[in-house]
């Protein structure tokens, strides 16, 4: 999926979360599909809020479902915090009393930030058995760095050379990984991080969005399907196609006149056995072109004359 598909798939999700939640303004995990739409085109700070509302929603639930999500909503928090300045962030280490009424998030109280996420670049790339997630910083040692394995997250703390802590979590992953065959390397310019997947999954996006299965769409072995977008690009041309279309027509063209015979002798000669080849180029050259046999026995056994066409005079070259 383009980035253009891919903004306009997540804009889709917005509208669509925005008007489900006017119709059920409790829905527990509304919400949290929006605030993932929001994080996936990068406003973190709608993102965030949505996210605090509907955490506000579940620790006034007494559903034990509400009571598992509560922890997915404080993860997605802390994770929009990374990417938010200290006047935007909301806090989240005082649980609220359940028996309240619902209330606006408090101004957040001043404590270290972490190092906002843009601080440290990261990459990533797959095979069918594994993601590796790339972190681009320089000269950290092991110690710098800790590194949080679940069965479907990931967090990654750096202490940076100015002091401060760069954190990023992901989560929930694109499809389960194998938490004993992950592992990381700290080297002298970036840090990498493996993932093992649990299964052989071509991964679309290192999280999966709320309404996504979790085993992921397309295994590494099927090809992907698209759905059809309008685009102003060229179709891709089938090369191969259009070569095997000249060849057919070219193989198809009939030829006329001279072309047509010259063509019949070319093919004559072509299926020939050695004997006549042997015969159609002596008779050729002997006659100066005029006589073509293809009787080896006949043209063999002695020279062979011109024959020239009727009304005209055979001459040799000079005469």
């Amino acid at each position: 999926m383009s980035d253009a598909d891919n903004e306009m798939h997540w804009l889709e999700v917005v509208e669509e979360s925005k008007g489900k939640l006017a119709e059920d303004p409790k829905n527990t995990t509304l919400p949290f599909k929006l605030g993932s739409a929001y994080f996936h085109l990068e406003e973190f700070e709608a993102s965030v809020q949505a996210f605090a509302s509907g955490l506000e929603l579940v620790r006034q639930s007494d559903k034990t479902e509400d009571k598992e999500l509560e922890k997915k909503y404080e993860m997605w928090i802390r994770k929009c915090n990374t990417n938010l300045s200290e006047g935007k962030q909301i806090q989240i280490d005082v649980k609220p009393n359940p028996d309240a009424a619902p209330a606006a998030p408090a101004a957040p109280a001043p404590t270290p930030t972490p190092a906002a996420a843009s601080a440290v670049r990261h990459e990533w790339f797959q095979t069918p058995e594994s993601v590796t997630v790339t972190f681009f910083c320089k000269e950290r040692q092991e110690s710098d760095v800790c590194v949080e394995y679940t069965s479907n997250s990931l967090c990654v703390t750096i202490k940076l050379a100015t002091g401060k802590e760069f954190q990023h979590t992901f989560g929930p992953l694109y499809t389960d990984v194998i938490v004993g065959e992950c592992s990381h390397t700290v080297g002298k310019y970036k840090v990498e991080v493996k993932l093992k997947k649990s299964k052989e999954v071509q991964w679309k996006n290192l999280e999966r969005s709320d309404d996504e299965p979790a085993a992921g769409y397309v295994t590494s072995t099927a090809p992907t399907t698209r759905p059809a977008y309008p685009s102003s690009r060229p179709q891709k041309k089938d090369w191969d196609k259009m070569v095997a279309d000249v060849i057919k027509d070219e193989a198809e063209e009939k030829e006329e006149g001279d072309a047509a015979l010259n063509k019949l002798f070319r093919d004559i000669y072509a299926k020939a056995d050695e004997n006549t080849r042997r015969a159609m180029n002596k008779s050729f050259q002997e006659s100066g072109g005029t006589v073509l046999s293809t009787n080896w026995e006949e043209v063999g056994a002695k020279h062979v004359d011109g024959t020239p066409p009727k009304g005209m005079e055979f001459k040799k070259y000079g005469e």
